[in-house]
């Protein structure tokens, strides 16, 4: 019997489908109107790429919803016929579908196509099927002709489960299916399958690289990087992130579309992903309350029924589902899964199931119809202003305005800043204004808010400048303005800075094989389809006579599209023209990006220019920029660089616009440094740089790039000597301590805690004043919080706050270490508990922080910037590795790593809000970000396991108990070629035992212990109450007084030389360094025996040093070998013995 090609009819009693084989005569003619009927009605072939904005996919310079209808196995069933398919998915309106590229589950009658050759019946991973690469372009591309977008799923979760009984015994990936041996072991396979793995990495680079060779020219293409990703299950977020390097890698460079999906969005967000597919279609409540959850996303979002059997058995769910996804403006596929399921119980062959009676066709007419009237967004088509004696009138022509019924519009004549009403009225999809002011003016704005018949706004607004003007000059200094000059890699865009007619221009270098002269526009031009008409004018040199002027734009349908040229004649002089142009693009397909070129027709003439303009009807004048440099700085000082923009259109400036720099020292490499946002409104932006090489001139570029911007500022920064130390660094000769990097001097750590130095309710005094007891203590080390210190998930009035600790449960107080009746706000970032806004910073607090770290750096103090710490609920509200994370790690590194004093902990008892595997990424994230490589560490608990890790530059351990606890601690990293900190070993307060509020004795006690395994560690005051200490306010304390003596101490010893020697004495602690220095720490003092072999015949000094006064007393009589000594009563004593080498 034949299947395909049947014909589906309808009987008239009961509107029931049935299958009718066809009259074998009438089949050509059949086809024949099938394919003309196709041809007619058929979506036009669209040669733009398939872009995003926003939310919104463009493609053919118009925004689109995607409505889909997908089988995972079109491509992978070998007997399924594709181009079939889409035909059909084409005659319904369907506009997109989705299949993976590895499809392991059996069909009949099989076997599946896959990507990997076989070699003696197994898959070699090594090698690719020709016939399935050749099957994947034939299929997209029959999608393309037809106007559908394919969304190619790369790998799949749910493939990768070894649990999964049909799909991994046949997976290529599982190792008993290939050659290559990997993936081996029980449970799922899904973890190790990471780019970690040397040998998959290898396999899926190879993979990616052979996909995007085969349909990278395509403009239909969306890249799925994984079906179902579940972040629970290995190194999700590092893989994705590497897939889609991999993706960008191969993509750049390549003609057709660019965009990237990956599944699940609240669970994975990364900023080089373009759109996200979620399973959350399965009834219209789901859908809508998926759409609200996603909004601050602000991308696209497929929704899919995931074939849910209230989908597959009820068609109504599936309608109502997408038509409640695209009427919030999002994208709707439905999942086939009726087509896999009944062949797994038929085992019918593929073709039968094309027309296949029943549930595949009602679903099929449902979103046929929604597809229909596309929700598309307004847009502005054409503008044009016509003055009047009271200013002007303006008209404006909107298309996809059928569903609007009302317009609102407004003026400003400040650029944006306040608005006043403007009456409109709406004749059919044209806008006109009655009264419109002022028209001339170059900051006057007007915008329209689009109202539909539910009382909807659609997104928008819509702008319109009535003057719009953006200009570059090209004299003495280039000027831009709205318009860039691009020099781009090929040599035919060489200028050169030249002077004819006594005026600076720019010309061509014809000894370069220079021809034209490139420019580009904003990136706003980048986002919509330009309605004319555009003038741009130039100012040329008018030196010979048998030539022209040659204008070539980015248009339709050419991205050299030439104008009407301007001949020459030769006069000498400077002069302007215009030229109009009415189908402008202006989507950088030109060389490296470029809107336009000039040249000249004969090419032997060389090309000067002095400046270009450009006008436009519907847009605002680009914002005013001032560039404020140093040109010099003294060696290790930050160099700040400013750019203040005059009236700033950008919606956010922390996640809109990036300030980044490269500069480059005589002979040197390349340093990239990124700014950072200073102003809440965009107005000001600034980027520090720290030199260290004195002498040296670097050569800088800054450029100032994102929504509507793109600004480039050079110049030169010379770097004079100073007697600065520089910043503190591992000593490379003596791994385990610490040096200056400039004067190469020992840093003996000792370090102060006080978290919520920066809380609210502190002022710069009290801030100050902690600064000057840390200076006054010897304390060189403050470690404190960048994001503050509240358990802000408490719920109850301020008034309820309970201030003192309950017993036996101290931390997990709400806002454990406020102010008695505060609560703690988190100011780093706008807003309040829980209503963060985690993509705005607090640039008031941020300055403070600014203020802080200067004011520890002239006192020669390091600032230990500690990201987070497990008192607060906000690490768990934004989530782990998610935007908000990495955004907040970058802007406080942008910010503060210029400080040489600075160094970083990814956060404090990090493993009570993350896994494990978090500082592994997060570290090498900020080791990359940081140009200086200041020294970073994770606050560990009593373990320290990255100990291994090249990002981790030191250990950080809190482990309290009594003296021998905490020095045999110490001792246990002895061999780990990295220092020591103990950062917790208990704070002081007045308990006579160790650990957290022991009294003064155990705090001196355990530091020298510590102190005595040749580690350091960090001191905290609880005397005055938690608060007082949590806001580094110093307390009643007596342990600092004496730890300062403890470091004067070791500075007067070669500390860095002295290693642990604990068997050269039976009771106490040894340092030493043989035969020269012996330091001996007795902790209870009494009597105790030294062994002295080594010192020869050298005659020694001895002295007891008092670790509470820093005071010497003459010491005891000391000969090689072994001798008693006793302390002087009084508790713990310390004996230096040093050899005075005889003459």
């Amino acid at each position: 019997m034949e299947y395909e090609g049947q014909l589906l009819k309808r009987t008239a009693r009961n509107n029931v489908p049935y299958v009718h084989k066809r009259d074998p005569k009438r089949r050509w003619l059949v086809l024949l109107l099938g394919i003309t009927i196709a041809l007619c009605f058929s979506p036009p072939i669209y040669s733009e790429q398939l872009k995003r904005d926003g939310r919104l996919l463009y493609w053919g310079n118009k925004p689109i919803q995607l409505v889909g209808y997908s089988y995972y196995g079109l491509l992978g069933d070998r007997s399924f016929k594709p181009e079939v398919f889409l035909e059909i998915l084409a005659a319904h309106n369907i506009n997109f579908t989705r299949f993976f590229l590895i499809l392991p589950w059996p069909v009949e009658p099989g076997p599946n196509i896959l990507p990997f050759a076989k070699t003696d019946g197994k898959y070699d991973l090594t090698r690719f099927n020709d016939e399935f690469f050749v099957r994947l372009r034939s299929l997209v591309k029959k999608a393309e002709n037809l106007g559908i977008i394919c969304q190619v799923c790369l790998f799949d979760r749910c493939g990768l489960s070894t649990g999964d009984r049909l799909a991994w015994p046949n997976n290529p990936y599982n190792a008993a299916c290939n050659v290559n041996g990997i993936l081996q072991g029980q449970g799922r396979a899904y973890p190790p399958f990471c780019h970690t793995n040397g040998l998959i990495a290898e396999i899926n680079a190879a993979y990616i690289k052979k996909v995007v060779q085969t349909i990278g020219d395509c403009n239909n293409v969306i890249y799925d990087i994984i079906n179902e990703p579940y972040p629970q299950l290995g190194p999700l977020p590092k893989w994705h992130a590497w897939v889609a390097r991999e993706l960008r890698k191969n993509l750049s460079g390549r003609s057709g579309s660019k965009l990237i999906s990956a599944g699940e969005s609240r669970s994975y967000q990364d900023s080089e992903i373009d759109l996200f597919g979620m399973h959350s279609a399965s009834d219209d409540r789901r859908v809508a309350a998926a759409i609200r959850q996603s909004k601050d996303l602000n991308k696209p979002i497929i929704l899919s029924d995931d074939g849910d059997a209230r989908c597959m058995f009820n068609p109504a769910v599936t309608q109502s589902s997408a038509k409640r996804a695209l009427e919030l403006g999002q994208h709707f596929e439905h999942l086939e899964f009726t087509i896999a399921l009944q062949r797994e119980r038929e085992k019918r062959p593929a073709s039968y199931y094309y027309q296949l009676p029943g549930l595949c066709q009602l679903n099929l007419r449902n979103l046929s119809r929604l597809s229909k009237p596309l929700i598309l967004r307004p847009y502005v088509s054409s503008a044009s202003v016509r003055k009047t004696s009271a200013g002007g009138v303006f008209s404006v022509k909107i298309e996809n305005a059928e569903k609007i019924q009302r317009v609102v519009g407004e003026q400003s004549s400040d650029g944006g800043r306040t608005w006043s009403q403007l009456p409109v009225e709406i004749y059919g999809d044209t806008v006109k204004s009655k009264a419109f002011a002022v028209c001339n003016e170059a900051r006057m704005l007007v915008r329209l808010a689009c109202i539909d018949k539910q009382s909807r706004r659609w997104p928008g607004p819509i702008y319109i400048c009535p003057s719009g003007r953006w200009s570059v000059h090209l004299g003495d200094e280039v000027i831009e303005n709205g318009i860039f000059r691009v020099r781009p890699n090929v040599p035919d865009g060489v200028v050169q800075p030249a002077k004819l007619g006594g005026k600076a221009c720019y010309q061509v270098a014809l000894e370069k094989r220079g021809k034209y002269a490139y420019f580009r526009l904003e990136d706003s031009f980048l986002r919509e389809q330009i309605p004319g008409p555009v003038t741009i004018v130039v100012e040329y040199f008018d030196e010979t006579t048998d030539s022209q002027l040659i204008l070539e734009y980015d248009g339709s349908p050419s991205p050299y599209t030439a104008a009407t040229p301007v001949s020459l004649e030769g006069s000498g002089t400077w002069k302007s023209t215009s030229f109009t142009i009415r189908n402008a693009r202006f989507q950088g397909r030109q060389n490296d990006g470029a809107y336009f070129r000039f040249s000249l027709k004969n090419p032997k003439a060389a090309m000067a220019l002095r400046s270009v303009s450009l006008y436009y009807s519907a847009k605002g004048p680009p914002p005013q920029i001032k560039f404020e440099a140093p040109r010099s700085v003294k060696r290790f000082d930050p160099a700040e660089f400013v750019v203040r923009i005059k009236r700033p259109l950008f919606k956010n400036p922390f996640t809109d616009v990036e300030l980044t720099g490269e500069f480059v020292p005589a002979g040197g490499t390349t340093i990239r440094v990124e700014g950072f946002a200073d102003s809440q409104d965009g107005s000001i932006y600034r980027l520090r740089f720290c030199p260290k090489l004195a002498g040296v001139t670097y050569a800088y570029s800054l450029r100032l790039h994102g929504s509507g911007i793109d600004r480039r500022f050079t110049g030169k920064l010379l770097c004079e000597p100073s007697d600065r130390s520089g910043p503190v660094i591992v000593d490379p000769q003596h791994p385990r301590h610490f040096i200056h990097a400039g004067s190469r001097k020992p840093f003996y750590h000792l370090g102060y805690t006080a978290y919520h130095l920066l809380d609210t309710s502190n002022n710069d005094a009290q801030v100050d004043a902690t600064i000057d007891y840390c200076v006054r203590m010897r304390f060189n080390k403050i470690r404190f919080l960048l994001t503050g210190y509240p358990r802000d998930n408490d719920k109850r009035p301020v008034t309820d706050t309970p201030y003192v600790p309950p017993k036996g449960n101290p931390w997990n107080v709400p806002n454990y270490g406020s102010r008695p009746q505060q609560v703690n706000p988190l100011p780093v970032w706008v807003g309040g508990p829980h209503h963060y806004d985690f993509t705005r910073f607090n640039v008031a607090y941020w300055r403070r922080i600014d203020r802080a770290v200067r004011r520890m750096r002239d006192h020669g103090i390091v600032a230990t910037c500690i990201f987070t710490i497990e008192k607060q609920n906000l690490p768990k509200e934004y989530g782990p590795l998610t935007d908000a994370e990495y955004r907040l790690y970058r802007y406080a590194v942008a910010r503060l790593a210029a400080f040489d004093n600075v160094w970083w902990d990814l956060g404090n008892e990090y493993q009570d809000y993350r896994d494990e595997k978090w500082p592994d990424i997060m570290g090498p994230f900020v080791r990359k970000i940081d140009p200086y490589d200041r020294l970073t560490s994770v606050h560990d608990q009593q373990k320290f396991l990255f100990s291994e890790s090249k990002w981790a530059d030191f250990i950080i351990v809190q482990q309290a108990g009594d003296e021998q606890s905490v020095h045999d601690w110490a001792l246990k990293y002895q061999t780990v070629p990295k220092p020591y900190i103990n950062e917790e070993y208990g704070y002081e307060e007045n308990r006579d035992k160790p650990g957290h509020r022991q009294n003064s004795g155990w705090v001196r006690r355990s530091h020298w212990s510590i102190a005595m395994a040749a580690g350091y560690a960090t001191y905290g005051d609880w005397s005055n109450g938690v608060s007082h200490f949590y806001m580094g306010e110093p307390g009643r304390g007596q342990a600092a007084k004496q730890l300062r003596h403890l470091r004067t101490f070791f500075e007067s010893l070669p500390f860095n030389e002295l290693t642990p020697h604990d068997e050269l004495i039976t009771r106490g602690f040894c340092l030493a360094d043989p035969p020269e220095y012996y330091v001996f720490y007795l902790p209870r003092g009494g009597k105790t025996e030294i062994d002295l072999v080594s010192i020869g015949n050298n005659k020694l000094s001895a002295r007891w040093f008092d670790p509470r006064t820093g005071e010497y007393r003459t010491g005891p009589d000391v000969q090689k070998g072994k001798t008693i000594v006793t302390a002087p009563p009084g508790g713990d004593w310390v004996l230096h013995i040093r050899t005075e080498h005889q003459d």
